[in-house]
């Protein structure tokens, strides 16, 4: 009977853990509606203000490009051609 019921407790306590560490697994929802402005896409791809991406099947040497937060001029995230300075796309 003892061994029964530590069975059941170990078997209890390591289900209860896997539902917590499944939990912490869950991606966080998708960006919709209104919010889908304040980012940049690329390639069905969202990007986050700041963001660099080199776009190489554009032009192979190009500079990378830098998804700019919405502004007076701009009602949704746009892409900008940084300098490329200190950045560099591979060839």
């Amino acid at each position: 009977m003892r061994i029964i019921t530590a069975l059941l407790i170990v078997l209890g306590t390591s289900w209860a853990a896997h539902a917590q560490f499944g939990a912490t697994l869950t991606p966080s929802p998708p960006v919709t509606g209104g919010d889908i402005a304040n980012y940049c896409i690329f390639e069905n791809k969202t990007y986050s203000p700041g963001a660099f991406i080199c776009d190489v099947t554009l032009k192979p040497n190009s500079a990378p490009m830098e998804c700019q937060a919405p502004d007076a001029n701009h009602k949704r995230a746009y892409w900008t051609l940084h300098d490329g300075a200190a950045l560099t796309c591979p060839k």
